[in-house]
């Protein structure tokens, strides 16, 4: 039931960024479209597990990033009110473990509270989190996948070694220096976002690898394996930066 669980999330924030995506772009004009994203976000709302109320895992987180972006299209402010609830919960913490970029992907929400109600205490947990690893950054290789046998303190000393990361926590960086200013977590995110694009893209396919464990794997037919959800987080990221990065941004994508 978790997994059927997790899956349901990201196709509901599937759908809710593409259908916000199409309003906001003046594609679709129709109430009718509003209205089934209100349908589809209010019952994924009533039906959330009670562990989830408190959980700043990456599924709640991306689903919660979705229910902002709901919220803007519709104009319903419930959804803001709801998403607060959720950050004062959470007590506006991001995930458990420090280096981990799936317990970073919570701070899109802090984010959007803050730039919605202009509280600074909403994001002040990820900032710290965010000048802990800037003053203590790994040291490891980012092809080092983490195993249980290769724990570490303060979390997993761990740098962004799977596609997926790229959508979970380069848009938390990114605004973590729009909304202060500290160009520092800019250039965290660019040298990070780099060294696992430069590990996992495959130039000739045009695709991402999961994880450097998969480079060796072929199919039956003989070519590379890729991770069709785990490109559709990286094209997810890169939407987001795309966003929140100036035009004039010398690493914009």
């Amino acid at each position: 039931m978790r997994i059927r669980a997790i899956v349901v999330r990201v196709m509901v924030l599937t759908s809710v960024c593409a259908v916000a995506h199409v309003l906001q772009a003046g594609v679709i004009s129709s109430d009718s479209a509003r209205i089934k994203v209100q349908r589809v976000v209010q019952r994924q709302l009533d039906n959330r597990e009670t562990a989830d109320l408190t959980s700043q895992a990456w599924q709640t987180a991306a689903f919660y990033a979705g229910v902002i972006r709901a919220a803007g299209v519709t104009g319903d402010p419930t959804y803001f009110e709801a998403m607060r609830s959720v950050g004062e919960l959470t007590g506006w913490s991001p995930g458990k473990q420090s280096y981990h970029a799936d317990h970073h992907v919570i701070g899109m929400l802090y984010f959007d509270l803050l730039k919605h109600y202009g509280e600074s205490a909403y994001v002040a947990p990820m900032l710290e989190r965010f000048d802990f690893i800037l003053a203590n950054p790994s040291t490891r290789g980012v092809d080092n996948r983490y195993t249980s046998s290769n724990p570490s303190v303060n979390g997993l000393v761990m740098r962004w070694w799977w596609c997926d990361a790229l959508f979970m926590a380069p848009p938390v960086w990114t605004e973590a220096w729009l909304q202060t200013g500290n160009r520092a977590y800019r250039d965290f995110m660019v040298q990070e976002w780099k060294a696992t694009d430069d590990l996992l893209y495959s130039a000739e396919h045009q695709l991402y690898y999961r994880d450097a464990t998969k480079f060796n794997i072929v199919g039956p037919d003989g070519q590379p394996e890729f991770w069709g959800r785990g490109n559709g987080w990286v094209m997810g990221g890169l939407a987001e930066l795309l966003k929140k990065l100036p035009l004039d941004d010398p690493d914009r994508p």
